[in-house]
């Protein structure tokens, strides 16, 4: 019993399988992935799940019920945070929507932090030292640290613009708008 998946972590998310197959039709030498299991799985996946987030050093996965549970680096949750609409991680931090649409974050102390104001948030993406949210009037919010050690806190698109998803990474976070357009704020 456990999940199902690929690859290997030094942190904990033991994803890697020991015996490889070659996939049908595939050429020559051409490597299939076995599927391995989590053995130390805090959940044996008795439940349907509903959204998962996987980087390198951790691995979080959200139930049907709404709870939650992670391994790897960003295992330890605080504990008021027993229910979840979804999650997002990332090497050094992870933050999850709560039921009440509000966001929780944790993990390494210097960006597992939540700016004050953040509420109604749709959809969220945490990226390697920042972090970025939808909200409910369809704007987004950015917060992190850029590439240059500073950080930052920025709201995006253009006024006008409608968010339709996120992406954060290490110094930059692009909203795509329904324009077309994917607008980017570095700091």
């Amino acid at each position: 019993d456990g999940a199902d998946g690929w690859g290997h972590s030094g942190f904990g998310v033991r994803l890697l399988a020991q015996d490889r197959g070659t996939a049908a039709g595939a050429p020559v030498g051409a490597v299939a992935p076995t599927p391995a299991t989590i053995p130390d799985f805090p959940n044996t996946f008795t439940r349907p799940v509903i959204n998962f987030s996987m980087s390198a050093t951790s691995l979080c996965v959200v139930f049907d019920d709404h709870s939650f549970a992670c391994t790897g680096l960003t295992a330890s949750t605080p504990g008021d945070l027993t229910e979840v609409k979804s999650i997002s991680g990332s090497q050094w931090n992870t933050c999850a929507i709560k039921m009440d649409d509000t966001v929780g974050c944790w993990g390494y102390d210097e960006w597992a932090f939540v700016p004050d104001g953040l509420t109604t948030v749709k959809s969220l993406d945490v990226g390697y030292a920042s972090a970025c949210a939808v909200l409910a009037d369809d704007t987004s919010l950015c917060w992190g640290w850029s590439a240059g050690g500073e950080y930052h806190a920025a709201t995006s698109p253009a006024p006008g613009q409608t968010v339709l998803s996120v992406d954060a990474g290490w110094g930059e976070s692009c909203a795509l708008t329904t324009s077309a357009h994917i607008e980017c704020l570095t700091a």
